[in-house]
This record gives C-alpha cells, structure tokens and sequence, in this order.
C-alpha cells in the first residue's frame, strides 16, 4: 500500500495529489459518506448526523426550490446535490474554522477531487453554462437552508433568519434522530443511483454486489 495514497473501502487506491476518475467509485462515497460525521461529531444526538444524511436532505430540498421554476432541471439538480460534497469521502468533513486555517490550498484539494468525480460520473456534460450556474446557484441555497435546520435542531444555535425549524423537520428525515450509518449509506447510494439513472441513462450498479462484499464497479469482490 502507498502510504501517499488512499485505500478506499473497494480496494482502489486513490492519490489525492492526482485523482483520477478510475479511482472513483460511487459505493466508495456512499460507504465513506454515511459513516462520516457533521460538525465533527459535536452534536447534540446520541447518533451522529452524517454526510450522506445530509447530502440526501440538500436534494430534497434543492428539489423543491428548483421544481417550479425548472422541473425539467430536478433530476440534474438532485444529482449535482447529492455530490456537492463527495470529495469529502477522500478528505473528511473538515470544519470551516480549520479550513480557513489552511487557506486556499484545500480548496484547490476539493476542487481537483470534485472533478475527478464529475468526470467519474458525468453530469456537467449535461448541462449547459447557464443552467450549471442555476443548478449550482439552488445547491448553494439549499445547504444553507439544511445547515441552518441542522445548527438549530443539532447544535442548539438557531441562525436570526430561521423563523421556524418544526416544519423543515420531516423533510430533512427528522434531524432529531439521525439515521445510522448503514441506513444512511443504503439511502444515499439508493438516491444518487436513481439520480444517476435519471441525469445520464447510466445504472451505477448495486450497493452490495453479488457475493456479499462492496466491490468496484465491474470488478471481482
């Protein structure tokens, strides 16, 4: 194993100094996700709230910010939600006070990852500049609203703008109890793989394959 290298839980070893879309498999960012902790772990539920919980609840609720406007759009928006921060199941979810301690340097880390999984998966290929620029724009509005329900509901500070976090609470799967890391992967990996199928035509697969074990796409287990 090169130690310069991450061991994913397929068995792919990816180089965060140089990652390739070969080395990006949606089970591994399913599998990473739902084990990966919000807030770093600091919150109020006696399970932590994961990525992969959240990330599902940013679709939701891009869904239902663009599906007026642009319903032609939902099934790219969902899918560009549900990745908005893949790249955290190779870099971890690293708290916004650290990250501006490290400076640009992370985002440029992020950023090559982000599209090392754009290209592994596909979506912007479909979409044309100014429909990326709303797709992005709803995904940007919609983790603040998420993140807001989250602070209030999780870590007990209720931005000045959020007025009422009781309705947001269904439709985010209820944050009061978040799901375990099995049912949040299985859920994550069941949205984008719909999400995958409706935006591209591509089927990602199964989470578990035949035999048992999580495997690469198209490889043994």
């Amino acid at each position: 194993m090169n130690i310069a290298h991450i061991r994913t839980r397929s068995g792919k070893d990816f180089d965060p100094a140089d990652p390739k879309p070969e080395s990006i498999d949606p089970r591994d960012i399913a599998w990473s996700l739902g084990r990966l902790p919000r807030f770093v772990g600091h919150t109020s539920a006696a399970t932590p709230l994961s990525v992969a919980q959240h990330s599902t609840a940013v679709a939701d609720e891009a869904h239902a910010m663009l599906g007026k406007q642009r319903p032609e759009m939902v099934t790219t928006c969902r899918l560009h939600a549900l990745l908005h921060d893949a790249s955290e199941a190779y870099t971890g979810d690293i708290p916004s006070p650290i990250k501006r301690l490290l400076g640009a340097r992370i985002l440029v880390i992020e950023t090559k990852i982000q599209e090392a999984i754009y290209e592994a998966i596909g979506p912007r290929a479909r979409l044309l500049a100014g429909e990326l620029a709303m797709v992005m724009d709803t995904v940007r509005h919609a983790d603040e609203a998420v993140l807001k329900a989250e602070m209030a509901v999780l870590l007990g500070e209720a931005p000045d703008d959020l007025i009422d976090v009781e309705p947001m609470l269904a439709e985010y799967h209820d944050l009061r109890a978040p799901l375990t890391a099995s049912h949040a992967t299985v859920g994550y990996y069941l949205a984008l793989r719909q999400a995958v199928n409706a935006a591209t035509g591509d089927d990602i697969g199964d989470l578990v394959p035949e035999g048992g074990a999580l495997a690469p796409i198209g490889g043994a287990a």
